[in-house]
């Protein structure tokens, strides 16, 4: 997926105001170290919101198998012949 940096920097900035990340400093920068290159970190709120955001989607990926559900590609168990 291409991400446009308007999009990529609209999504950081509403993280940004939510609390979720900050910009920091690099403690090395990187020896291509460009200085318009921003760094963001998580917060502690960010974390747990990762943390929490982690734990609700491996619950629907749990729910979506005991219903049955497969990845795109693989066919589900019991769903009869196969085809190449």
């Amino acid at each position: 997926m291409r991400l446009g940096t308007g999009t990529l920097y609209t999504a950081l900035a509403g993280l940004e105001d939510g609390g979720l990340v900050v910009e920091s400093k690099p403690k090395r920068p990187p020896k291509d170290h460009d200085e318009r290159r921003r760094y963001y970190r998580l917060t502690p709120f960010g974390r747990a919101v990762l943390e929490a955001e982690t734990s609700r989607l491996d619950a629907l990926v749990k729910q979506a198998r005991r219903k049955g559900v497969t990845p795109i590609g693989r066919p589900a168990l019991g769903t009869g012949s196969r085809t190449k």
